[in-house]
């Protein structure tokens, strides 16, 4: 299984406690500029990382979207008060699962996992998520850049898919689209 060392690790919660530590400070670009290396230091390992990277600089077709999806569900002013929260709440969980992993790579349905626990959190709507629809579909919402170590076997094996409903609040059943209908890029390459 691909991951980190101990060593690896403990350069990643120094980036994470550093960022928090900054915003206790009320130093948001501090902990930015923390979060900003705790995930630069994952884009060779990490496809996940790279769209991080873009969502926590506002940068790329990924990171715009991510930030306009929050936005516009609970309003621009409301957002940028809480943002940096926000996103040292998400790597701080991101971390929390390389540990629990024993080293292992969050893969995309704990990517999934935790943006459907913590937003809540934060009086974010799940469906903010910006791979809210693709994840509870079980499609790859990431662009394409996961990493084969960040797939799952099953991609409907997350909270989005388990708790997608209708308005009529009956769950919905979704089938993962099959690659002979041309709509699984999971194995399409680079």
């Amino acid at each position: 299984m691909a991951g980190y060392s101990q060593a690896q690790i403990n350069i990643l919660q120094g980036y994470i406690k550093a960022a928090q530590d900054a915003l206790a400070q009320n130093d948001t670009e501090g902990a930015l500029n923390s979060l900003n290396q705790y995930y630069s230091s994952q884009t060779a390992t990490r496809g996940y990382a790279s769209d991080a990277l873009q969502v926590i600089n506002n940068q790329g077709l990924f990171g715009v979207t991510a930030n306009n999806d929050v936005s516009n569900a609970i309003g621009a002013t409301r957002y940028q008060q809480i943002r940096p929260q926000l996103m040292v709440s998400l790597a701080t969980a991101d971390l929390n699962t390389i540990i629990s992993n024993d080293g292992g790579i969050p893969t995309e349905n704990q990517i999934n996992n935790y943006h459907f626990l913590i937003y809540p959190d934060f009086d974010i709507p799940t469906t903010a998520f910006g791979g809210a629809a693709d994840a509870a579909l079980g499609r790859d919402w990431s662009l394409g850049t996961f990493t084969a170590a960040e797939l799952d076997a099953n991609p409907l094996d997350n909270s989005f898919a388990q708790n997608f409903t209708g308005d009529s609040g009956d769950t919905l059943p979704i089938a993962r689209a099959s690659s002979a209908e041309g709509n699984d890029n999971r194995n399409a390459s680079l």
